[in-house]
C-alpha cells in the first residue's frame, strides 16, 4: 500500500527529484517509499517525525552533540523513515564515518545533499510527484468502488463480485459464504482452473507484511507452489466469509490489496442482505406452519388463507416429519460466533433435506425452528396406511444418509407422525412427530421413529385418550380374539396364560394340559396374525398391555 501512495528513495533519484544528490550508504534500502518529506530544524526531532518521511537537514541543531548524531540514524530507521538527506558544507564539513557505517547495516538510505540546493527545490518535485500519484490511486480506487457499485445496483450476487475483483487484480478469485456454505469462483480466463478444493483454512497462515487484515499460505497446484492471499469478510465483529486470491498470474500490489478490502465490504453486505431474506422467508414459513399445526380452527383458518403464497396444494394429504438434532446447543457461546456456526450447520442439514426432495419431485413444506426442522410431506401418488408409512421412513432413510455423509458432527433423529386425510388434522401429526422424537431418542435404538411404533410408551403420553387405547387394542390384541371368536380357538387364553408363565412354553403347556408342540404352534399363529416376535422384549409388553386394556374396555362396556 505505502508504494501506491508514494514514491522509493530509488525513484526519486532515477527521475532527478533529488537534483545532484548522491546515496552515500544503505544502498539495499534504496526501495524505501517516501510519502512526505520533513524538516529537521529542533535537536528533538524524533517527537515529530512520522513513518515513510524523507527527512532534510544540516544538521545545525546536533552539530556539536557527537551522541545524538551517533543515535539519530538508528533511531529515524526505528521510526520507520525512509530516509535522511545531509547537506554538509556549513555546519558539518562532511557527513561522520560512524553515520554512514550505521546507515549500511541497517540498509538505511543515507544521501549527500549538494550544497548549491535548497531544501525547497527537494520538497516540492518530490511532494508533486507523490501528489500525482496518490490522486492516480485515489482515482483508480473510485472507479473499483464504482465497478462494485454497479454489480450490486445491477442486482449482481457473490459470484458477479468474484468476477469483478478477479478481472481488478488479474488473478483467481474465490469468495466463500460461511454462513450459506456457497462459493463463488471466478478462474480469471485460466482454461481447466478448478481450486474450490482448496478455499480451505491452511493449517499455518502469516500475516501479510503491511497490511494488519490480510494473511497467506500456499497451495501445491500442478507441481507448483503457489501464494494464496487470504482475507476475512467481517462485518458487526462476524466473520461472515474470506476472499480468496491465487497470484497465480502476477503478484499482488496495493492497489489490488485496496480493491480486495473494497470487494469484502461490498460482499458482506451482500451476504447480510440474502441472510434477511431468508430469514424473513423462513419467519413467514415458520409462522405458516406454527398456525396450520397449533390446533385452534381459526389459526388454522388464517394459515390456508396463506398457504396458496407457498404453492401448497390443500387437496392432498400429508403426514408432519421433525429432523431434530441433540448437540447444537454446545455451538452457542454468547459471543456471536456460535450463532454464525448454528445456522450453519442448520442451512447445510437444509440443503441436504431440499437435495432430497429435489431429487425425489416432493414438494414440501419446510419450517425451520431452534433445534429441529418441521417437514410436511405429501403423499404422493402411494395410497395405504403402510404403503405411506414405508415411503416416508424410507425418505427419512435417506435424509439421515445425507446429512451423517455430509455433516457427520451432527447426532439428528427423525420423528414421525400418523398420516391425515384433512390439513386440518395435521396438528394431530405434529404431536405425534414430536412425541416420536421426545420418547424414541430415550428409549428407542433407532434414529428413524414412527409414533405408530413407540408401542406401549405412546400410551403413556396419551392415556387420557379413549380413542388412543382403542386403537392400541385393535392392532395388538383385537385380531387375536376375533380369530378366536370366528374359528373357535383358544389362542387368547394361551396368550394370557404365556404372560402367567413368563413366557415359559413348558410352564404353559402344563397349566393348559396341552401338548408342547400345541402350544408351540399357537404362539407361532399369534405371532403371525397380529406381526409381532414375542421374544422382542418392546413387543411382549405391548401385547401384554393390550391384553390388560382388553379387560378395561370390558369393564367400560358393563
Amino acid at each position: 500500500m505505502k508504494r501506491e501512495l508514494g514514491i522509493t528513495v530509488r525513484d526519486a533519484l532515477e527521475e532527478k527529484l533529488l537534483g545532484k544528490t548522491r546515496v552515500v550508504a544503505g544502498h539495499k534500502g534504496l526501495e524505501r517509499v517516501i510519502t512526505q518529506v520533513n524538516i529537521m530544524e529542533v535537536p528533538d526531532i524524533l517527537n515529530w517525525v512520522k513513518e515513510g518521511e524523507l527527512l532534510l537537514t544540516t544538521v545545525y541543531s546536533i552539530k556539536d552533540d557527537k551522541r545524538a548524531l551517533e543515535e539519530l540514524i538508528p533511531k529515524l530507521n526505528e521510526k520507520g523513515l525512509a530516509g535522511l538527506g545531509i547537506k554538509p558544507g556549513r555546519y558539518i564539513k562532511d557527513i561522520p564515518v560512524e553515520m554512514i557505517i550505521q546507515a549500511d547495516e541497517l540498509n538505511f538510505p543515507l544521501l549527500e545533499l549538494p550544497f548549491e540546493v535548497s531544501f525547497t527545490d527537494i520538497i516540492n518535485p518530490v511532494l508533486n510527484e507523490i501528489f500525482n500519484k496518490q490522486a492516480a490511486f485515489l482515482k483508480r480506487l473510485e472507479d473499483v468502488h464504482q465497478k462494485f457499485m454497479d454489480v450490486v445496483l445491477e442486482g449482481g450476487g457473490l459470484q458477479e463480485i468474484a468476477d469483478t475483483l478477479s478481472t481488478i487484480v488479474n488473478n483467481p478469485v474465490l469468495i466463500k459464504d460461511y454462513i450459506s456454505e456457497n462459493t463463488a469462483f471466478s478462474s480469471c480466463n485460466i482454461e481447466g482452473l478448478n481450486l474450490r478444493d482448496l478455499f480451505h483454512e491452511a493449517d499455518e497462515q502469516m500475516p501479510l507484511p503491511d497490511y494488519e487484515r490480510f494473511f497467506y499460505c500456499y497451495d501445491e497446484l500442478e507441481g507448483k507452489r503457489v501464494k494464496r492471499v487470504i482475507t476475512p469478510i467481517v462485518a458487526g465483529k462476524k466473520d461472515y466469509g474470506a476472499i480468496y486470491v491465487w497470484e497465480i498470474k502476477g503478484s499482488l500490489r496495493g492497489y489490488d490489496f485496496s480493491a480486495i478490502e473494497r470487494c469484502s465490504t461490498i460482499a458482506a453486505l451482500e451476504m447480510i442482505k440474502e441472510q434477511a431474506v431468508v430469514e424473513v422467508e423462513t419467519r413467514y414459513k415458520n409462522e405458516f406452519i406454527d398456525d396450520l399445526l397449533s390446533g385452534d380452527i381459526r389459526s388454522q383458518k388464517a394459515a390456508l388463507e396463506r398457504a396458496r403464497f407457498f404453492n401448497w396444494d390443500l387437496t392432498r394429504t400429508y403426514t408432519v416429519m421433525i429432523i431434530s438434532f441433540l448437540n447444537l446447543d454446545p455451538f452457542f457461546n454468547g459471543d456471536g460466533k456460535g450463532d454464525i456456526l448454528h445456522q450453519n450447520q442448520k442451512n447445510r442439514v437444509l440443503r441436504y433435506v431440499h437435495a432430497v426432495l429435489q431429487n425425489k419431485k416432493i414438494n414440501a413444506i419446510i419450517g425451520n425452528k431452534s433445534d429441529s426442522i418441521i417437514l410436511l410431506l405429501p403423499a404422493g401418488g402411494v395410497t395405504g396406511r403402510e404403503d405411506i408409512k414405508a415411503a416416508v421412513f424410507n425418505l427419512a432413510g435417506q435424509f439421515l444418509k445425507a446429512i451423517d455423509q455430509g455433516a457427520p458432527d451432527l447426532k439428528a433423529v427423525i420423528g414421525i407422525g400418523r398420516h391425515y386425510s384433512s390439513v386440518l388434522e395435521l396438528w394431530k401429526s405434529f404431536q405425534e412427530a414430536k412425541k416420536a422424537v421426545e420418547i424414541g431418542k430415550n428409549v428407542s435404538e433407532g434414529r428413524i421413529i414412527h409414533f405408530d411404533d413407540l408401542g406401549v410408551f405412546r400410551l403413556l403420553y396419551n392415556f387420557a385418550s379413549d380413542k388412543e387405547i382403542r386403537q392400541f387394542y385393535d392392532e395388538f390384541a383385537r385380531p387375536i380374539v376375533e380369530y378366536d371368536k370366528k374359528h373357535g380357538t383358544e389362542l387368547t387364553k394361551t396368550l394370557e396364560t404365556f404372560y402367567e408363565c413368563n413366557g415359559n412354553l413348558k410352564k404353559v403347556s402344563e397349566k393348559l394340559y396341552t401338548h408342547y408342540n400345541t402350544i408351540l404352534y399357537r404362539i407361532q399363529r399369534i405371532q403371525e396374525i397380529i406381526g409381532v416376535n414375542l421374544e422382542k422384549a418392546s413387543d411382549r409388553l405391548s401385547v401384554e398391555i393390550a391384553l390388560k386394556l382388553m379387560k378395561v374396555m370390558e369393564y367400560k362396556q358393563t
